[in-house]
């Protein structure tokens, strides 16, 4: 099956592959050739004399190796070495539960993006330029006499765009099934090839980093590998459990979290 990647992180494929292969391959070179013979039969009794001769070619092409190349033939090496890699193909994600801390998983399920993460991700974008727009506007309103009140001022904006513009999250995207397991893994941006279709069915592949169980909260933009929030209060956060519209913000266990290689359909 030809596999269409929305997401392959090329620093950790590289890293597997090359401790698979004791190397990487940056070309890789392909021989390809055919022979040619021939036949005759001579003579009145009809007895058979046969020749032949050979025709050799050779055709060499040097080609680059691709990314989604590597991908496949890392997943063959580490399918067939699980001892070593720790490889599991799961069929849904409740048999998280029989994976041990750093094994490779493979699994089908429904991701989706938070949307507290997709509104602070890339430093808070969305946000920033309804910002920018409404600054933009102020001055056309404020020339019609239209009601401006509850609107903060153009300095309370700068000041909230300044902050907006220094904020910075990783994408994370959230995986569950009809289980009541859940994966949470984050992305890096220069790793996804297409942000909007982080949603849907797909195969997530990735090295198991963390793990929580049922009744314990994790903070949506706490999860290792976040920079929003200190320790100490991420620790507090995690330790209270969410109410009302504040659960949405959070990922209830039994959950793990994976170093992300590869999202494909």
């Amino acid at each position: 099956m030809l596999k269409n990647f929305l997401y392959l992180n090329l620093r950790a494929l590289d890293n597997y592959l090359g401790a698979l292969e004791d190397g990487i391959a940056t070309r890789i070179e392909r021989q390809s050739g055919k022979n040619a013979g021939m036949g005759a039969s001579v003579g009145a009794s009809g007895a058979k004399l046969s020749g032949s001769r050979g025709k050799e070619s050779h055709e060499t092409r040097e080609v680059v190796d691709t990314p989604p190349a590597k991908f496949e033939r890392f997943a063959r090496l580490a399918q067939a070495r699980p001892d070593e890699t720790g490889w599991v193909d799961l069929e849904q994600l409740d048999l998280l539960a029989t994976v041990g801390q750093g094994a490779l998983v493979s699994v089908e399920c429904e991701i989706y993006v938070p949307d507290v993460v997709k509104m602070l991700a890339g430093g808070g974008s969305e946000l920033s330029g309804i910002i920018d727009l409404v600054q933009a506007i102020s001055p056309l309103a404020s020339s019609m006499k239209l009601d401006m009140q509850g609107i903060p001022s153009t300095e309370e904006m700068a000041a909230m765009k300044d902050v907006m513009d220094k904020v910075s999250s990783d994408l994370l995207i959230v995986g569950e099934d009809d289980t009541d397991w859940k994966v949470a893994a984050q992305l890096k941006a220069e790793s996804v090839t297409e942000i909007g279709a982080l949603d849907g069915f797909v195969t997530v592949v990735g090295k198991v980093a963390q793990r929580w169980p049922e009744n314990r909260w994790k903070p949506l933009l706490a999860l290792p590998g976040s920079n929003l929030l200190p320790r100490k209060e991420r620790k507090a956060m995690e330790a209270t459990k969410p109410s009302g519209e504040d659960a949405e913000n959070y990922l209830e266990g039994p959950a793990v979290m994976l170093d992300l290689v590869a999202i494909y359909r």
